[in-house]
């Protein structure tokens, strides 16, 4: 073990036996919220502009999301993008990729694919919309590090696509998943005449994502258990149709294993809405989601953290919404309160994530930037003490984030102490020696500790 990061966050670092006092216990920190980084002020923008985050380079991010229909309802929407240099002040530039009423002065990716406005009048990028395809707006890509800068496929998205209408299922085949590549994140092309996956509802935004850890693609997909039901009436879905995730994975991004439910360690019952995981830079062992809670009762959303350890298989969901729907403005009414997918980091103690607010409330539409200190999602909190699981750490080392009073101790097979080492403040990667260790001991007074590297 070298280098290893343990967020509280991943249960399993704690020995849970090993918890002592009654006032010691888990707790989730929320970000806080920030600046507005951009209202819908395009006439081709939607009020709902569901989306996802990336890192093109160190300073250079990138947000998809999507827009309005383009054209009559049920024949498709246009993602749209976004970019920033600080991940604080972003604009939208000008592609002249495709016409949105005769003007190419737009930054759209995928053009809409309706009669009135032919995304193909004036046509650069690689998609032939002359084939008959429609596409839903959302989509959620990924840069994946296999391939080497300016390679045809170096962006990857899977796109949820049909032909036939958009949204009228009785007129609609080759409904799936459809895999697409780009040199530039703009220029897209789709690798395939027929969806890949085809097993779920994927009436969200779905993800692909390149695991370098296991040395292949997941693909997260949304679907519907208990029931499979095309109905509009609230009694039916209520209590019975639970929102879900699918998982599969590929090693070529064409040929997926059969889709399967994701395994929960938690017990309870959530409505899962989005799902917005992707492998954490700091830690890539570790996969995080930014889930939306889906509340039935009230028709509104929240959205959490989940994570999993062992390759997307099975999460942990923590159970209180990180935005709850009292954070700033008009974040109260049906879906409109959402994460956009994804993380920015920006410095060394710094992510930031964004956030939809105003859907349905409001006749301004807006995301909004949040901020957590790095590492800090769960942590451990009060005065008592617990170990960690069992390590055979070589000793060395140790970086712990945390705030107050904690004193570390290495022990030895029979839980003896070896050594000790307290540490005392606020710090992200609050620095210590210690030597090689069975197991660690830490004992808490009045703090909070959010991670372990070691």
């Amino acid at each position: 073990m070298k280098n290893r990061l343990f967020l509280m966050a991943d249960r399993t670092f704690v020995d849970k036996r090993s918890v002592k006092y009654e006032d010691l216990h888990w707790a989730q920190e929320r970000p806080v919220p920030a600046n507005v980084i951009f209202f819908d002020d395009k006439p081709w923008e939607a009020e709902h502009m569901l989306g996802s985050v990336i890192t093109v380079k160190p300073g250079y991010y990138r947000m998809y999301y999507r827009s309005k229909h383009h054209g009559p309802q049920g024949m498709g929407e246009c993602p749209c993008c976004a970019e920033s240099y600080d991940g604080i002040n972003w604009h939208k530039p000008e592609l002249g990729l495709f016409l949105y009423e005769g003007s190419d002065r737009n930054n759209i990716i995928i053009g809409g694919d309706c009669q009135k406005y032919p995304a193909t009048e004036k046509f650069t990028g690689w998609l032939n919309f002359e084939t008959g395809m429609h596409w839903r707006g959302e989509m959620d890509p990924f840069i994946d590090p296999t391939c080497p800068e300016g390679a045809p496929d170096r962006y990857k998205v899977l796109l949820r696509g049909n032909r036939g209408k958009c949204q009228v299922l009785s007129e609609c085949y080759d409904y799936g998943m459809y895999p697409a590549v780009s040199p530039d994140g703009y220029n897209w092309r789709v690798l395939t005449d027929k969806p890949v996956i085809t097993k779920g509802k994927f009436d969200s935004i779905n993800k692909a994502l390149y695991d370098p850890v296991r040395k292949r693609y997941a693909a997260f997909v949304r679907d519907t258990k208990n029931g499979l039901q095309d109905t509009n009436d609230p009694e039916v879905w209520r209590g019975l149709v639970c929102r879900d995730v699918r998982v599969c994975f590929s090693s070529d991004f064409i040929h997926w294993t059969e889709p399967e439910y994701i395994k929960y360690t938690d017990f309870d019952f959530f409505q899962l809405y989005t799902n917005g995981i992707n492998i954490y830079p700091p830690e890539p062992e570790y996969m995080i989601g930014l889930p939306t809670y889906f509340h039935e009762d009230t028709g509104q959303t929240e959205p959490s953290f989940m994570i999993s350890s062992d390759g997307g298989v099975s999460f942990f969901r923590w159970p209180v919404g990180m935005i709850p729907i009292s954070a700033p403005e008009e974040r109260d009414g049906n879906r409109s309160n959402y994460f956009i997918h994804g993380m920015v980091f920006p410095n060394e103690d710094e992510i930031y994530v964004y956030a939809l607010e105003g859907y349905y409330r409001s006749e301004t539409h807006r995301i909004r930037r949040f901020v957590w200190r790095r590492d800090r999602f769960v942590f451990m909190r009060g005065t008592g003490s617990f170990k960690s699981r069992k390590l055979d750490w070589e000793g060395g080392e140790l970086q712990l984030n945390y705030t107050g009073k904690v004193i570390v101790s290495s022990l030895d097979e029979s839980g003896n102490k070896i050594a000790s080492v307290v540490m005392q403040g606020d710090e992200i990667r609050g620095k210590a020696q210690l030597p090689p260790a069975d197991q660690l001991l830490f004992e808490l007074f009045d703090a909070k500790v959010y991670a372990v590297r070691l």
